[in-house]
């Protein structure tokens, strides 16, 4: 990175009306980067919101030449076409991909949906081309730009590298619940000798998971208001392995992971 970006305190969120891009925005005046030039961009239909920046009015702009001279940190919390397209204007910034996720839109498509079910009335389908209202699935619609596929495809390969470390292999399916926030999951852990549900823990806490506990009530995605990752007691189950729930909340932990490097790398 060149020097003057060194000594920039200029940071640009590129998709900055997501939801991500909100969360990261609140989250980054709130750390130590509160007082930084913070600009806003988005792609040309969201260009013109006027939002709030460092208690500021702001209005979010194009990505034009120019938008991202002089950041010493861009963030990008659009959509993964729009990053494509922009991420090549970017000279040695840190760079941190959405999450797989349909953003307002989405939310949008399941609320009226849920609406318009229970009035008795058809579907609107314009984002995951079919319904997703009330039931499960694993793929959505043959003209739906979400692909749950590739998405189960991403997160084996993130985290892949990680379980491998201890000699293990990652396998991954992603299911669609019709639910607004929030990652759930089931973990099944083999082990190569007998364990104990108390050195299983130590690790999950040494990983960075909150235990969560009976005395906590259910654990689900409701459960989780913050960057934590949540995960229930490891159970035993036959053949040396070991079953257990987790929850996340999937706009606030990636957040959080970026700022955290952010600040690691502004150091």
């Amino acid at each position: 990175m060149p020097s003057f970006e060194r000594e920039s305190n200029r940071i640009v969120i590129a998709g900055a009306s997501s939801l991500l891009g909100a969360e990261l925005k609140s989250l980054l005046e709130e750390s130590r980067f509160a007082g930084w030039d913070l600009r806003l961009v988005d792609e040309e239909i969201a260009a013109g919101t006027l939002t709030e920046a460092g208690g500021e009015p702001a209005v979010i702009q194009p990505v034009e030449e120019g938008s991202f001279d002089r950041a010493r940190l861009v963030f990008f919390t659009g959509s993964p076409e729009f990053t494509k397209v922009n991420l090549g204007a970017v000279q040695g910034a840190t760079v941190i991909d959405p999450v797989s996720e349909a953003g307002r839109r989405g939310i949008e498509e399941l609320e009226s949906q849920t609406s318009q079910l229970l009035s008795m009335q058809s579907t609107g389908q314009s984002v995951f081309d079919t319904q997703v209202a009330f039931g499960m699935l694993n793929r959505y619609g043959a003209a739906s730009r979400e692909n749950l596929l590739s998405i189960s495809r991403r997160i084996c390969a993130e985290v892949s590298p990680l379980v491998a470390k201890w000699g293990g292999l990652a396998s991954i399916q992603v299911v669609h619940a019709p639910i607004f926030y929030g990652y759930t999951f089931a973990a099944l852990v083999e082990t190569a000798a007998l364990t104990t549900q108390p050195k299983l823990v130590q690790l999950c806490q040494n990983a960075g998971f909150y235990i969560w506990r009976n005395a906590d009530g259910p654990l689900g995605n409701l459960s989780v208001g913050d960057s934590t990752m949540h995960l229930e007691l490891p159970e035993e189950s036959p053949l040396l392995a070991w079953w257990s729930w987790g929850a996340v909340d999937n706009i606030k932990l990636p957040v959080a992971n970026a700022v955290k490097l952010a600040e690691k790398l502004a150091a």
